[in-house]
């Protein structure tokens, strides 16, 4: 099988963001680099999908608007590979693609991404092998995870702080704090974000559970019941609630 090139990547991805379906599916990597389903039935995640991989970050596209959709994933290495649904096995890694930890796009089909360097960066689109380029900005910290949502890059620091800026990469945009980190004990620290169905924030604290975004308290917590075991979430084709 032909690997996708960048540009194909990027369309994928831009279509995931405008194309929502009915039926909620939200994928977790396991604490043991394994993919998980959160079951709605029983509200706890379902048993795991082992494979030759730890995996350490997922990202899930729907090329087609369709609901076919394909899993693009990192593994320890730093290596992001691609899966579609009539696929059992990874294929990979993409040329270009290593020493990167976590992947997204932005509205204008631009492909981002956090290197193992904890910097953002973006693919030049050239033709071929993806290549990465440093993104500057304004108060740019050292992060460990991004999402895109909205128009703006959200990306979450390696001392638990989240930060956005504009998803227009032309300019030098600066950063700004949405959620700070805290030592108090109602405030959960988070590892990873991602964004659900209904727009609202989910995290994965550095307990290794779930937390959804609080609006009117301004913090992510409590976690949701059942929910430890993760080290990354995607979220954009479900919703959970707290209780």
């Amino acid at each position: 099988m032909e690997l996708p090139t960048p540009i194909v990547i990027a369309l994928m991805l831009l279509s995931l963001a405008r194309f929502s379906h009915a039926g909620g599916d939200i994928i977790g990597v396991t604490c043991d680099g394994d993919l998980t389903h959160w079951d709605f039935r029983t509200d706890k995640w379902s048993e795991h999908e082992s494979s030759d991989l730890k995996l350490i970050n997922v990202v899930k596209m729907d090329d087609s608007g369709d609901g076919d959709c394909t899993l693009v994933a990192i593994d320890d290495r730093k290596h992001v590979y691609y899966k579609s649904a009539d696929d059992t096995e990874w294929n990979g890694p993409i040329p270009g693609s290593s020493g990167i930890i976590d992947i997204d796009v932005t509205s204008t089909g631009k492909l981002v991404a956090i290197n193992e360097n904890n910097k953002l960066v973006a693919d030049r689109g050239l033709p071929g092998n993806l290549h990465w380029v440093r993104v500057s900005g304004k108060g740019q910290g050292s992060f460990r995870d991004l999402t895109v949502f909205n128009r703006y890059i959200y990306a979450v620091t390696t001392n638990g702080k989240v930060k956005r800026r504009s998803e227009n990469l032309e300019e030098d945009r600066e950063w700004e704090t949405v959620v700070t980190s805290s030592d108090s004990n109602d405030l959960v620290e988070v590892i990873t974000i991602s964004v659900q169905k209904n727009g609202d924030w989910l995290a994965v604290t550095k307990d290794n559970g779930l937390a959804l975004y609080d609006d009117r308290m301004g913090k992510f917590g409590p976690e949701v019941e059942n929910s430890q075991c993760v080290v990354a979430v995607e979220a954009r084709d479900g919703v959970i609630r707290n209780a």
